[in-house]
């Protein structure tokens, strides 16, 4: 592709043309000085989709800064959580500050490094429709450095580990719950016969014994089901987009979850 510009500085051109280069090549279509959205409060250089991947949005500058024009973008992005990455791209040679790289990865802005032979692209680009904020309301108690460690990985893009970490725990905290429950005479089950029981066995069983309420048990279910998100793969771009954030929503839950696993072991006397 050659592109042609018209509003983009002749320094930042070469890096245009490299960026575009070597995304092409990897199957992404590039065009130039195209906006996102109406809306969006800055217009970058490079506008690059792939298939069912987030849209990336690329500001290549010789000389690295992250102003206002740019924060604002990355801060209307995630306001709306777009399925979109956003990543700025400079050379090799070019001095970019400590702070700055502190300010973009805060903001989930990427940086891409250009020399004559490769692009080398960090992680830190992810797009805000898939990324956890956990309400601070929630109490995770024992499980807070793990959750919070699980939803790094989650945001840095390892959704099928983070996710499965995420089951993983609540999954674990059933099974103590039901053997605190045992153990103090209100669910009339055996050790062995709690070894052999599925999850979903024992959720029913903490239904039964009214451990847990209906709504808990709907949640508990709907957690154990997200080990399937990932089974069937999608073909579309809205199909992976819906996927995707249910992915989210599971890690959502899963983070409620253990902490109310936790308040019905401490209420069991």
């Amino acid at each position: 592709m050659i592109a042609h510009y018209s509003t983009t500085p002749d320094e930042a051109q070469p890096i245009a043309d490299r960026v575009i280069e070597h995304l092409s090549h990897k199957g992404w279509k590039c065009q130039v000085e195209v906006s996102y959205h109406v809306d969006a409060p800055l217009t970058t250089v490079v506008l690059a989709t792939k298939g069912v991947e987030p849209t990336w949005l690329i500001e290549p500058q010789a000389r690295p800064a992250y102003g206002t024009h740019i924060s604002k973008l990355s801060n209307w992005l995630k306001g709306r959580r777009e399925y979109v990455c956003f990543s700025i791209a400079t050379t090799a040679d070019a001095e970019v500050s400590g702070r700055m790289l502190t300010a973009m990865k805060a903001d989930g802005v990427g940086l891409i490094i250009v020399d004559d032979l490769n692009l080398a692209i960090n992680r830190d680009c992810v797009s805000p429709a898939l990324v956890i904020h956990l309400d601070p309301t929630i109490i995770l108690g024992k499980h807070k450095a793990r959750i919070m460690s699980i939803v790094e990985d989650f945001n840095v893009g390892n959704r099928v580990g983070a996710l499965r970490d995420m089951c993983e725990l609540v999954e674990g905290e059933t099974g103590k719950l039901i053997s605190r429950a045992c153990a103090k005479g209100v669910v009339a089950l055996t050790s062995v016969q709690i070894d052999a029981m599925r999850w979903a066995n024992q959720i029913d069983s903490l239904r039964t014994a009214g451990v847990i309420d209906e709504n808990l048990k709907i949640d508990l279910n709907s957690l154990r089901s997200a080990r399937n998100l990932f089974d069937h793969p999608t073909t579309t771009r809205g199909g992976t987009l819906r996927r995707n954030r249910q992915c989210v929503e599971r890690m959502h839950m899963g983070a409620r979850l253990a902490g109310d696993l936790l308040s019905v072991a401490r209420g069991i006397k």
